[in-house]
């Protein structure tokens, strides 16, 4: 029940949600429609203290939310948290998009916290290919592992500070300068080769051809 009302007081903000367990008051958001309030309330101080701003669009897919800083990363996924139009899902895509995006920044066993909601035309969404409707299959899976992608790797260039990384022209990237070698391969293998090449990302940063 707790996992429940966590995913549905991130997901909806402008809802007041108070979860007593135990006797105990264990969620109280104050729906203001703040979801940073809403990040404090469920996920806690430390998160909160520790994120970062998304805020991006590619391809007609808005992106938003928080994502924690690479000093604040967990040993597990669990507070990955991913909606879809308002809906807590689950996407193997997205997940990708966003340990990808961190992989120069954080050691390959550790994970980043993150509330991401994307909104995407409903058309280009089936969610009826899992029974609890937790799992979503995108028409177009590429062009939303580089929205993701994007906002994420963005956000993370323009707030973390990197001295050894000099950027020529803009430190923006858009989906389609997204050059990602094996994006949608089973996370568990991603570390590989490429990865160890931190400095091949350089690769992503480049000018479109004119």
């Amino acid at each position: 029940v707790a996992a429940v009302i966590e995913k549905l007081a991130l997901s909806h903000p402008e809802v007041a949600f108070v979860f007593i367990s135990d006797k105990n008051v264990r969620i109280d958001t104050s729906g203001d429609g703040k979801l940073a309030n809403a990040i404090y309330s469920v996920l806690g101080k430390d998160f909160y203290k520790n994120m970062i701003p998304v805020s991006n669009m590619t391809e007609g897919i808005s992106v938003e939310g928080y994502i924690s800083s690479p000093d604040y990363v967990r040993g597990n996924r669990n507070c990955e948290n991913f909606f879809i139009n308002g809906r807590y899902i689950k996407s193997n895509a997205i997940l990708g998009a966003l340990e990808e995006a961190y992989s120069s920044y954080i050691p390959s066993e550790r994970f980043p916290s993150c509330v991401l909601r994307l909104n995407i035309h409903p058309a280009f969404v089936d969610v009826n290919v899992h029974p609890t409707k937790l799992e979503v299959k995108f028409s177009n899976e590429r062009l939303v592992f580089n929205a993701v992608y994007c906002a994420v790797r963005n956000a993370l260039t323009e707030r973390v500070k990197r001295p050894e990384m000099e950027l020529k022209n803009s430190n923006f990237i858009t989906g389609r300068e997204v050059r990602v070698v094996n994006a949608f391969t089973p996370i568990d293998d991603k570390v590989t080769a490429e990865r160890d090449r931190k400095e091949d990302d350089f690769n992503l940063f480049t000018e479109p051809p004119a």
